[in-house]
């Protein structure tokens, strides 16, 4: 587009209302910025709140498996303790 001037060296109508477009068009571009940006900082919260849920379980399954753990060495300490029960011989009497 090339500027037309006139005599007083200002622009003329076609270069306003191309200047007025460009306004608009940056005007509409810094709202679609902002929006996106709130789209991301949504989303940031919601990746930070998986994150903790995520390092909540992780926490959780290290529990159980302590928990299991003793719950085994318990079981095989029983059964080092156990003693089978002495065999019960009837006879029969005829």
């Amino acid at each position: 587009m090339s500027e037309v001037l006139d005599s007083d060296s200002e622009p003329t109508q076609p270069v306003e209302a191309a200047l007025a477009a460009v306004q608009r068009r940056v005007c509409q571009l810094e709202a679609d910025l902002m929006e996106f940006e709130d789209e991301i900082l949504v989303k940031d919260d919601r990746i930070r709140s998986l994150e903790i849920q995520l390092e909540q379980a992780d926490t959780l399954l290290d529990e159980c498996a302590a928990d299991r753990r003793k719950l085994q060495q318990r079981v095989d300490e029983l059964e080092d303790e156990y003693v089978p029960p002495c065999p019960v011989v009837v006879k029969k009497t005829c």
